[in-house]
């Protein structure tokens, strides 16, 4: 077996173009042309603060307020992928332009500037237990996807794959009841 991380966007290229068997990703789609997906979790799609910003308390009494945000640095991900596209949603309702301190597309990275002071961003909620120094606060609305386990309705899947999917199901199953 041979990893690759990558966006949503990558995944799908890879899947489409035969050079991956199988993707565990990020989507918002329930059905593709040319790609099966199965669901493994709901996820959420949470703001970013430093945990020593000023607006902190602000957020704890009345939940997290966009407009409050102006003149803050941004930390959003890479310009193609699929969160990118949620953050692009988020933000098109402000009164205001972002200003764009960098696109990243590795969470844990995003996750540390956040944690130093460089700015804030939109983290998955999962992450909240690997990011230290970063508070995540729920959006209104909600902003909710899947990850889903993503591969070619084409493909024959073979016995590994076969296996290493259901593995992963087992594994959702398994968080769920826990």
């Amino acid at each position: 077996i041979s990893t690759i991380d990558g966006n949503a966007s990558i995944a799908k290229d890879y899947l489409s173009n035969g050079m991956a068997d199988l993707a565990v990703a990020a989507t918002g789609e329930a059905a593709h042309t040319m790609l099966e997906f199965l669901p493994l979790r709901e996820e959420e799609l949470m703001l970013a603060l430093s945990v020593s910003h000023p607006l902190i308390p602000f957020f704890e009494q009345h939940g997290a307020d966009l407009s409050q945000l102006s003149g803050e640095s941004f930390i959003l991900n890479q310009h193609n992928s699929f969160f990118r596209t949620l953050e692009r949603n988020i933000l098109s309702g402000l009164s205001f332009a972002p200003d764009i301190l960098c696109e990243i597309s590795d969470i844990n990275a995003s996750g540390n500037m956040v944690a130093n002071g460089k700015g804030i961003a939109f983290l998955p909620r999962s992450a909240g237990g690997q990011l230290h120094g970063c508070r995540l606060f729920s959006l209104k609305p909600q902003v909710t996807f899947q990850i889903a386990i993503a591969y070619p309705k084409s493909n024959a899947l073979t016995r590994p794959v076969r296996d290493l999917i259901l593995l992963r199901l087992q594994q959702a199953v398994n968080r769920q009841t826990a």
